[in-house]
């Protein structure tokens, strides 16, 4: 009883729709039994029994639910009455239809009572019913012709009252099944959004109980509603429904062109999902704080993109530690260079310094390309003597330079500045007072000056070859370059290296030649890069990989070269890259030229040892500046040889003694 009771009785709150619902049916029911009027008194004045007094009652039928609708509030209860006013409608119909058709006329009861289903309330229907058996019942007790235009049994009306409560059952049926399913459809939707309300405010709890922000993001781009507290403290709240980069944008500006493009690749399933994430920017930095950005996709029922989930994190303080880290791992790696070879050490740090001011100085007028090239040494020189803070700044302002063109903004050369004076802070406290004035000597020295004395040199022959103990020793400066060869050797896997250095007793003026010397680092990473072949493409022959520096007086004049061992130039690759980027190549001469052009590389991709295009024209700019220039002599599979030839001094003197043999650096 309990379940039938509930299965017809509606629930007790009436929602919004189901009250604009009910609200418009019972303003068309009663429509429809107002134009019962006209047609009722027709069917009476076909039948000969009173047209008018079947208007009139019909018309008070109407009065009942009109009253209805002024009076009660609630729609349900309007309804109830129309299914008595549709009962009272067939009971006149019937009345006033007598005759040859009063059988056809107890149809109505029946087509009523179905369309009463409309409702979507099984009470009415049950009203409605009760209301037509009482009126038979108690219309046969009184006057049993008029039932059925004849004396009728009462098994006749109990029968015809059975099919009464037959179709009345099935119309309950219906009228609340529409109402479940359709009137009730927003009470259905209201439990489930309240569900899942409560849902998100779990999540939303556990969200904001977590360091670390969450924003979840359509394919289009567009923010959700759903966002951790994180997002709020760390940038501000998003606007749900507006792109995720125009939100970003409001923090940095370059992350969100940069994130902007590489949606549009992840959205177009142009690429494999993970290639298209990892061209997302992943760092930004907003105020001191720097935050990390991962994204993680979310596929739908049939496996395609539906949603991003976007984690942002803020990994200010391991920043912090990365940096300490790699300041103390480059303190210790100065400190070794310093107790190695101070002499050259200094030497590179005022090199460096002094290409700082000159590229930090708006002032000074360099050129783009002398600025990419001074850059390109700078990071050299930087990597090799272990400031590799410096050198890794530098390879970010150059390729911005490359892929931006131009040269330095004002706000890159404060950045420089910056950057130098942290790193030039760290190395001062290992310096102490500078360079030390004394002179470097060496065995070739001392046999030398020996031999001058032993043969009788004139007094000026031998002041000369004394005063020039005050140049540079070629020997350290070779030995230096070779260490450094072996060195990044060895970080590309390309190790063990053996150089061979062959100086000769040769001295040149320190200041002279510092921009040589600086520049010629270019060659040692591009022997490396490009001429030591990988342990797994070297032939097994040929043993360890070798380099030979040397330094020699020829009659062409003085002679600083670089040979490797390896494969050798290919001078049809570098002729088709040539033509790729409208350089000349027909001749020798021509493929010489292209290959010290400003950025001419035959590498894809640019790294951070080569690949700009900018090493080998920096070192012929040099020794074009002393008159000199660079040659170069390849064959394949036997190595190349890279030659820097310049004009002899004419202050310096040549060793008296020749030097036998060779000194091995590695």
């Amino acid at each position: 009883m309990k379940r039938l009771l509930s299965f017809l009785v509606l629930p007790r709150e009436v929602t919004r729709f189901e009250g604009e619902y009910l609200a418009r049916m019972n303003r068309i029911a009663l429509a429809f039994f107002c134009a019962h009027v006209p047609v009722f008194g027709a069917v009476a004045f076909f039948n000969g029994t009173g047209p008018a007094l079947a208007m009139v009652m019909t018309a008070v039928g109407c009065v009942g639910p009109w009253l209805a609708m002024k009076a009660f509030s609630n729609p349900r209860h309007v309804s109830l009455v129309f299914g008595v006013t549709a009962m009272f409608m067939g009971a006149v119909l019937v009345h006033f239809g007598r005759g040859l058709w009063t059988i056809e006329m107890h149809f109505y009861f029946f087509v009523a009572l179905a369309l009463l289903a409309v409702f979507a309330n099984p009470m009415v229907v049950l009203t409605a019913a009760v209301t037509v058996a009482l009126h038979h019942l108690l219309l046969w007790f009184w006057s049993p012709e008029s039932v059925f235009n004849y004396e009728a049994p009462l098994s006749s009306v109990l029968v015809h009252a059975l099919f009464v409560v037959l179709e009345s059952a099935a119309a309950c049926f219906v009228a609340r099944s529409f109402f479940d399913n359709v009137i009730g459809l927003e009470r259905i939707v209201a439990d489930r959004t309240k569900a899942l309300d409560g849902k998100n405010r779990e999540m939303k709890l556990v969200f904001d109980h977590v360091q670390q922000g969450f924003l979840t993001v359509t394919k289009d781009g567009a923010l959700s509603s759903q966002f951790s507290r994180a997002v709020v403290t760390w940038l501000e709240a998003p606007t749900p429904g507006e792109p995720l980069w125009a939100f970003f944008a409001r923090t940095d500006t370059a992350f969100a062109r940069w994130l902007e493009l590489g949606w549009q690749t992840l959205a177009e399933d142009i690429f494999p999902r993970e290639v298209a994430i990892s061209q997302l920017p992943s760092r930004f930095v907003k105020g001191p704080r720097t935050f990390e950005v991962a994204y993680q996709p979310v596929d739908g029922a049939e496996g395609q993109l539906e949603q991003v989930l976007v984690l942002v994190s803020d990994i200010t303080e391991r920043v912090a530690r990365e940096e300490a880290d790699a300041v103390q791992r480059e303190t210790v790696q100065v400190f070794e260079r310093l107790m190695r070879d101070r002499a050259g050490f200094l030497e590179f740090f005022a090199e460096a310094r002094s290409t700082v001011e000159s590229l930090s100085n708006e002032e000074r007028q360099l050129g783009d390309v002398e600025q990419l090239r001074a850059v390109h040494t700078l990071k050299g020189n930087c990597a090799v003597f272990g400031v590799t803070a410096l050198a890794a700044r530098c390879h970010e302002l150059e390729s911005r330079m490359v892929e931006h063109g131009g040269g330095l903004t004002p706000v890159d050369r404060a950045r420089l500045a910056e950057w130098w004076s942290q790193a030039s802070h760290r190395i001062m406290r290992f310096l102490g007072d500078g360079a030390s004035s004394a002179i470097q000597l060496d065995e070739t020295d001392y046999l030398s000056i020996l031999h001058a004395i032993d043969v009788g040199a004139p007094k000026l022959e031998v002041r000369r070859l004394i005063e020039s103990w005050r140049n540079e020793p070629v020997q350290a400066r070779l030995e230096r370059l070779a260490e450094q060869a072996a060195g990044l050797a060895e970080r590309l896997g390309k190790g063990p290296l053996l150089t061979t250095v062959e100086a000769n007793g040769l001295r040149l003026p320190r200041e002279r030649y510092s921009a040589l010397w600086a520049s010629f680092v270019h060659l040692v990473r591009n022997a490396v890069d490009h001429g030591v072949e990988s342990s797994q493409a070297r032939d097994p022959k040929k043993g360890r990989a070798k380099l030979t520096f040397s330094a020699a007086r020829r009659r062409d004049g003085l002679v600083l070269s670089l040979q490797d061992d390896g494969g050798g130039i290919d001078w049809q690759k570098v002729a088709a890259r040539a033509r790729q980027v409208g350089l000349p190549c027909e001749t020798q001469a021509e493929l010489v030229d292209a290959l010290f052009s400003d950025g001419f590389s035959t590498k894809d991709e640019a790294s951070d040892v080569s690949g700009r295009g900018v090493g080998l024209a920096a070192v012929r700019s040099a020794a074009k500046t002393l008159g000199g220039d660079v040659q170069v002599t390849t064959e394949l599979g036997m190595g190349t040889t890279f030659a820097v030839v310049l004009p002899w001094p004419d202050d310096v003197v040549a060793p008296v003694l020749p030097v036998a043999g060779a000194r091995a650096a590695a």
